[in-house]
Order: structure tokens, then sequence, then C-alpha cells
């Protein structure tokens, strides 16, 4: 779905005379925001055109944002990076650090980072990674620290990872590399759905009991009122079947009718949660920056056979719960249903 090219280094930035400050200076393709859920606070991310032209934009993460710029605004402004300027086109909003799940996913701050196109990163930093250690010097070529790929659907994370390497063994002799799979974060995802699914049914099946009862007592309690009714339908010759009969269609229509409530306020849904989602952008932006994108950009979807699923579960309840109901009152005795005042 998502194909995103990285490449990272340490360095030092500074505005002006502001104190220095020590970064990550990540060198990435356009992708990078949204596989990464990084949202911006204003300006833009790197665009396409930036890639092709090897531009000096950058795009500030939101604490290097406020140590270089505490007051005034930082766009169109040129900071200092490793003795190379770049022109600020962006600030991102604050994002918390993704930690470490097991060996298959490293934490990472993205608060103190610099984005810059990695075409540029290429011409200005060089591919060429210098180590030292143990008063030697050694050097390793880099052209990327990482790719990144998202895909569609989480039944074809192991199959594309599969492609990946394959592809990449062909590639590199040496074996240079390692396709990271985060199975932990994909097992946690699914236990989570499992979880959520169980709880959101536990709900559904307590709401379905007690909505039953409620049924069920209202329809009792017209059996009193209407005993006498009961009484005079017997005696002019309605047999215990007819008795059932009425009851149980009056069950049925008042359930049916909870269940077209129902599915009505389901349909609306969509469009609740749409304004519920303008009016938090128009009326609380700082809140609605700080929730996940799973809340913010949650798109309820209707779909027809859970609509007939709800329908269908309304009668059966209506059904289930309104038999006792039914059955006591056909087997009141005529005789004393028509004494009842």
């Amino acid at each position: 779905k998502i194909h995103v090219q990285i490449r990272e280094l340490k360095g030092v930035v500074k505005y002006g005379t502001r104190d220095e400050m020590d970064i990550r200076v990540v060198g990435c393709t356009p992708e990078y925001d949204e596989a990464m859920r990084l949202t911006l606070k204003e300006g833009r991310f790197i665009s396409p055109s930036d890639i092709d032209d090897e531009a000096n934009h950058c795009i500030l993460a939101h604490e290097t944002a406020r140590h270089l710029f505490p007051i005034g605004e930082p766009l169109g402004e040129t900071v200092i990076v490793d003795e190379i300027g770049f022109v600020v086109v962006g600030v991102m909003q604050p994002r918390t650090a993704m930690a470490g799940i097991g060996g298959s996913l490293s934490s990472q701050d993205f608060n103190n980072d610099i984005y810059i196109p990695i075409t540029t990163f290429w011409r200005r930093f060089g591919d060429v990674r210098y180590i030292r250690s143990s008063g030697s010097r050694s050097g390793e070529i880099q052209e990327l620290s990482q790719v990144t790929y998202q895909i569609d659907r989480q039944e074809n994370v192991m199959p594309t990872a599969d492609v990946i390497k394959a592809t990449l063994d062909a590639r590199h002799e040496n074996e240079d590399f390692a396709v990271v799979v985060p199975l932990e974060l994909i097992e946690h995802a699914r236990s989570m759905q499992v979880m959520f699914m169980a709880f959101m049914g536990l709900i559904a099946a307590i709401s379905l009991v007690v909505g039953g009862i409620g049924i069920m007592n209202i329809m009792l309690a017209t059996v009193t009122e209407r005993t006498r009714e009961i009484g005079i339908r017997r005696a002019i010759g309605a047999k215990r079947r007819h008795i059932v009969m009425q009851f149980m269609i009056e069950t049925l229509v008042l359930s049916i009718v909870g269940g077209v409530t129902g599915i009505v306020i389901g349909l609306l849904c969509p469009t609740a949660v749409y304004w519920a989602q303008v009016g938090l952008q128009k009326f609380a932006p700082e809140f609605a920056a700080t929730l996940p994108e799973t809340v913010s950009g949650i798109t309820p979807v209707v779909r027809v056979e859970f609509i007939l699923l709800a329908a269908g579960i309304s009668i059966l309840v209506g059904v289930v719960f309104g038999i006792y109901p039914a059955i006591r009152a056909a087997r009141m005795d005529p005789i004393e249903a028509l004494r009842h005042e």
C-alpha cells in the first residue's frame, strides 16, 4: 500500500543566535508522514517536486520547532543543519514516541526530527557513513537506513515480507540487511480485535436480555390489564392458540418497532460521527490533534447484511420473550377471567 525510503543520521541544527540542538535528520519520501502517522500543524510535508528538484526544504518536528522558534513563525525561515541551510516549509504536530515491540520493532521518538527530501539528503550528506572506534576510523556506503512498507491487509503482511526478502537475497550476496516484520504488533492487534469483539458481543448480549425482559414485563402487564377481554374472547369461542397468536403478534410488533428504530439510528451514525469530527476540529482543535488516527479518522460503514442480522435478532428476541406472557394469557380460566375487575 505504501512504500517509504528512509535515510537517517544524527546532526546539529541552529537558527540565528539560538543554542544548537541535537536532532535526527531524516531523509524520506512524501509518504513518510502517512506511514508514521504524523500530522501537520502548519505548512506542508515533502512533495514529489521537492524530491525531483532536490530542494533544500525541511519540515520541523514539534520539539525542534519549539526550541528554535519559541516566538515567531518558522515557515519561510532558514535553519542550519550541519552547516547547510534549509528553508522551513512545514511544522508537525506533537507525536508520542513509538515504543519498541519485543525484538521486531525498535522504539522511536519523532519530536526531535528534521525531515528533508531523500534526494537532497543523498546530495548534501552523501552515502558514506564514518565510524570512529578505538582510535581508528572506518566508513561504509549506506544509501538507505531502512525501507518501510505499509500493507493494505493484515493477511498480506507475511507473503509480502517473503517476496521482499527473496528480492533482496538476489541482489545482496553478503546479506547486509534485515527484513523486520512486527509480528508481536500484529499478534497484539489480533488479540485486541478479538477482545474488542468479545466485549462488544457481551454488551450486545446483555442489552438484548435487558430489552427482552422489558418486552416480557410490558406484555405481562398488558395480559393483567386485559384479563376480562381474554375471558370474553374465550367465552365466545376463541381457543388457546388464538390467544397465544394474538399476544405473540403484539409482541412481534413491539420488537419490530424497536428494531426499526435502532436501524434508523444506526443509519444516522455516519452522519453524526462526521459532524462530531467537524465540530471537534472547529471548536477543540488541540484536543482533536491529540486523538489517535483510529478515532479521529474513523468512518462508520453501514452494511446491508448487518441490517438484516439486526432485524432478525430483533424478531427473535420478541418471539423468545413473548412466549411466556402469551402462554400465561392462554391458560387463564375463562370464568375467573370474566370475574376480573
